[in-house]
């Protein structure tokens, strides 16, 4: 086996092929993973100046067997700057893609290759690796990572595939009663839409920072924001729902054809991941989130379209109320501390975190 490190996008995009493939025989992927994920992140956030792409993959002969889908950001606080490595894009769940067959040979050649170029970074922070990954049984069990590996956060998802309708389920405290409310004086149409058009992307984006300024405003939280008020990222998720075959939407609309709630969804294999979601501020006596989880579980489950939803990540209670059942996710810190300039930048940031 060999590997390559890959700077240059055009060596990125040649990958598309090899990628693909590699997703299609790999279980444990998820739709974050992907490279029409990655490369949509990437095609953005290459805009940024503090980013450079180090993609790392591992061959034999003409196979590609593991792509460790990676970029540096250039890091700054005050005087004292530091570059970081983590994966390409966002999402609930972030891997190395690699074949089944070679995984923990694979992994190993991919984590040495970090390690061998580590005069190119300063802080690797990778983040969301599932606990259900070689990844991260792969981490856990080296004495070397073990203790770099540590808890992140859980992921929530359930099962709908236990469910022969959505009568099988049980449901959380008052959600019957609530939708009840929201036909009995409102009236709403459940709409799925898989191709988002730019007047639709418009009314969700406009809902969710409408939504966030509420709670801001509500809570006295300065610091909670829309996912649509960064740039990139706005742009990312405009590129994202033009290019991506996966998406899901879906709406609760009043009789005005107006937005109650939304919650936008990518499915993947047999998964419907969660993205994000907003309700119309009008709405929230009713508590419209209860009554589009109604909806969109019934339509999966009388539809078969899905074995699995995923929630995203995050303890919060509300997810709890639908499921017992989540994932957990590491994250994998380590330093290169061969510099004093990078001692102190830890050291800074190990104040900062206490």
């Amino acid at each position: 086996m060999e590997i390559k490190i890959i700077k240059e996008d055009k060596d990125f995009y040649l990958l598309k092929d090899s990628w693909e493939k590699l997703e299609k025989k790999n279980t444990e992927i998820s739709i974050y993973s992907t490279y029409e994920f990655n490369k949509t992140w990437w095609d953005t956030y290459k805009k940024d100046k503090n980013n450079s792409l180090f993609l790392i993959y591992v061959f034999e002969g003409d196979n590609i067997l593991g792509i460790a889908p990676l970029y540096i950001k250039k890091r700054q606080k005050s005087f004292l700057k530091w570059r970081e490595l983590h994966f390409i894009g966002q999402g609930d769940y972030l891997n190395f893609i690699v074949d089944e067959d070679k995984n923990n040979a694979v992994i190993k050649y991919l984590m040495d290759a970090i390690y061998d170029n580590k005069k190119y970074w300063d802080r690797i922070v990778l983040s969301y690796i599932s606990a259900n990954t070689n990844l991260a049984h792969y981490l856990l069990k080296d004495d070397r990572y073990n203790e770099l590996t540590n808890y992140l956060v859980e992921t929530p998802y359930i099962n709908l595939k236990n469910f022969k309708s959505i009568k099988d389920m049980k449901l959380p405290s008052k959600t019957n009663k609530y939708r009840n409310k929201l036909i009995r004086e409102v009236g709403y149409d459940f709409k799925i839409i898989t191709d988002i058009d730019d007047n639709i992307y418009n009314k969700i984006t406009e809902l969710h920072k409408n939504q966030q300024k509420f709670l801001r405003d509500e809570d006295n939280r300065k610091n909670r924001k829309s996912l649509f008020d960064d740039n990139l990222n706005n742009e990312y998720l405009d590129n994202l729902r033009k290019n991506s075959e996966n998406t899901l939407l879906f709406l609760l609309l009043d009789k005005e054809e107006n937005i109650i709630c939304y919650r936008n969804t990518y499915k993947f294999k047999d998964t419907i991941y969660s993205w994000n979601t907003a309700y119309n501020i009008d709405y929230i006596d009713y508590r419209v989130n209860g009554t589009i989880y109604y909806e969109i579980f019934n339509y999966i489950i009388e539809n078969n379209i899905a074995d699995k939803f995923d929630f995203g990540s995050g303890r919060y209670p509300w997810k709890f109320r639908w499921t017992d059942e989540f994932i957990l996710t590491y994250q994998y810190e380590d330093w290169n501390l061969e510099t004093r300039r990078v001692k102190l930048v830890k050291k800074l940031i190990d104040m900062r975190n206490k």
